[in-house]
């Protein structure tokens, strides 16, 4: 069994006992020890990772005040920008038909 105390070693009582302390000390003391001491090597892991996750929340936030500024907050258009859309929409439903019924655009289409 890894990393436990096998049934049979508690018919030997001295082995469970010095194969349960040493799992406990290697848990705690080994190389991959999860000690989460100030100075450790996972609470700088931590304070790294708490760090990234911040600064992504902060640039998260900032993205959504700017999108939600231009979306109240446009330029307005000049009078030549407003004539140019309105051109480019009149021509969008001459093309695509929505300007009149359906059946002049299928009238249109089939070349009747």
């Amino acid at each position: 069994m890894s990393g436990g105390v096998a049934p049979w070693e508690y018919f030997v009582p001295p082995l469970a006992l010095a194969h349960t302390a040493y799992n406990t000390g290697a848990k705690h003391f080994g190389p991959n020890a999860k000690l989460n001491a100030p100075g450790s090597k996972n609470a700088i892991q931590n304070r790294k990772e708490a760090d990234q996750r911040s600064q992504l929340g902060d640039a998260q936030a900032e993205m959504a005040r700017r999108a939600e500024e231009l979306r109240y907050n446009t330029t307005p258009q000049t009078a030549a920008e407003a004539y140019a859309s309105r051109l480019r929409a009149q021509k969008a439903r001459q093309e695509l038909g929505a300007g009149g019924r359906a059946s002049d655009y299928l009238t249109s289409t089939l070349g009747l």
